[in-house]
């Protein structure tokens, strides 16, 4: 265990905290110091550059974002993201119930609203509760501190330089922001913990519907102050499990206190909402995209990364297999978390039932050993199968089967751009990113070559999310496909 610093050190390092939180106050807002005074506060701060405001909106408004994707009706496919490990939707102040924005404040910082981004008391009376090892603490950041150690600083380093530079960005943030754009990028910005499904949540919005399965907008007093509890430990606060829910409720508790005492909700709010069912109002897991049609996901994925690859002038001829990969994998990363609304040419209805074929079918022949060359020993052989529904007019791919089994293969879905020998019709029977001249002539331990793969035929829109941006959606087509004439040998794309 790390041996505690003597009393008389703490004693030093807090009083010398607030010393200087009173000059750099004293500095910034009322353009005085000089000498000896001037020299100390630039020695602490001497690596910091004094970011223009450009620099602060890029550091404070720069977020990833889940993408989302959806079917030809606009409909999101399943629960919709892409995936990712994290999940995050960003809002504005206006899509944020009151009572959520009230139980922040009351509990983070009173009195956000009337400082010019910190509070000298606070840091002072934080020190105190430090020192003298008092149960209760209160912490001495405001909501703009910690914003700029969460988007800015992103340095959790305990030192005297790293708190001058905290106090004096949260200085210059308050000069250059109003009060909503900071409380919007910090509710965007923390961290809550995982949800219902296991994803990591990032922002209010991505809690709310991962916690309580309800909107921002939409969450009751009882939830908002669980809501705001969470942040200051999200792990040890989690509903999902017996124990941290207890510790949880018991931190909303204080919360709902701190909103009494700060006159945001009333005597009677407060016991109802210290009786409300938290452990009953759960969201409930829900499989994801890519568990649920893995074949379907892994398509619309690899699409909209070479999009955006395309997009960004990447010019895929002039790179290696292992460049390639490479690249493909960097550019799905972005196009998870970009914040796109990917629209597809899919049509959920006829997917689910083409795909139900295949699964109710019974007259699969039984898995043979085959040996493999370059492989030792024998592998197992499952007879697969693989179809694209697409329209002959238009080109775009309306449904397909991406094998018999559920779990996506390595070589990717069966859709016509892994077969571009395949001439296009209104059903059209494939065999898994494989060349093959016909489903009859090929056996199913037949080893088949890959082919390179041809332009997908189907037309997607990547509308990325920003969020200083209010303007509507873009809806940006792709040129038609044009297909040639019907002849086992014709290539499309």
């Amino acid at each position: 265990m790390r041996k505690q610093k003597p009393q008389w050190f703490r004693a030093a390092r807090y009083s010398m905290v607030f010393i200087l939180t009173v000059v750099i106050t004293a500095l910034c807002l009322s353009f005085v110091g000089a000498g000896a005074v001037a020299g100390f506060v630039a020695s602490l701060v001497k690596e910091q550059d004094v970011p223009s405001k450009e620099e602060l909106t890029e550091d404070i408004q720069q977020f990833s974002q889940t993408s989302y994707i959806f079917d030809r009706h606009e409909k999101r496919i399943g629960t919709g993201e892409l995936r990712t490990a994290d999940d995050r939707e960003l809002v504005t102040l206006d899509e944020v119930s009151p009572h959520i924005i009230d139980a922040f404040i009351s509990t983070e910082d009173r009195e956000f609203y009337d400082h010019k981004g910190i509070v000298p008391r606070s840091l002072l009376r934080a020190a105190i509760q430090d020192l003298t090892g008092s149960p209760t603490t209160t912490g001495g950041s405001t909501i703009t501190q910690q914003l700029v150690k969460l988007s800015v600083l992103q340095n959790p380093e305990q030192t005297y330089s790293r708190k001058a530079k905290e106090i004096f960005l949260a200085l210059r943030l308050e000069r250059l922001f109003d009060k909503d754009e900071i409380l919007t990028s910090y509710l965007n910005r923390i961290y809550f913990g995982q949800g219902a499904s296991h994803e990591h949540l990032y922002g209010i919005e991505a809690a709310a519907e991962g916690i309580f399965g309800v909107s921002a907008k939409d969450v009751n007093i009882a939830q908002a102050a669980y809501l705001a509890g969470i942040p200051q430990r999200p792990n040890a606060y989690s509903p999902f499990d017996e124990d941290t829910l207890r510790a949880g409720i018991e931190r909303q508790h204080t919360v709902l206190k701190r909103m009494l005492d700060n006159g945001k909700i009333s005597e009677t709010e407060y016991e109802e909402a210290k009786q409300f069912d938290i452990a009953n109002s759960l969201a409930k897991g829900k499989k994801h995209v890519y568990e649920e049609y893995p074949y379907l996901f892994e398509a619309i994925q690899e699409r909209t990364a070479i999009a955006l690859m395309k997009a960004d002038g990447v010019d895929a001829d002039a790179l290696d297999v292992a460049q390639y990969d490479d690249m493909l994998t960097e550019y799905k990363q972005k196009a998870a978390e970009g914040g796109y609304r990917i629209y597809t040419t899919i049509d959920m209805e006829l997917y689910e039932a083409l795909n139900k074929v295949v699964r109710d079918y019974k007259g699969y022949k039984p898995d043979v050993k085959v040996k493999v060359e370059g492989i030792d020993g024998e592998i197992t052989a499952k007879e697969q199968i693989g179809a694209a529904l697409v329209h002959t007019e238009t080109g775009e791919l309306l449904a397909f089967v991406g094998g018999a089994t559920k779990r996506a293969s390595k070589t990717g879905p069966s859709t016509p751009s892994n077969n571009p020998d395949l001439p296009p019709s209104r059903f059209l029977p494939t065999v898994p990113g494989w060349q093959t001249a016909s489903c009859s002539r090929a056996r199913y331990w037949t080893i088949l070559r890959r082919r390179p793969k041809a332009q997908v035929a189907t037309r997607t829109t990547t509308t990325r999310g920003g969020f200083t941006d209010t303007s509507p959606p873009a809806r940006l087509w792709p040129s038609r496909t044009t297909w040639p004439p019907l002849t086992p040998s014709a290539k499309w794309g």
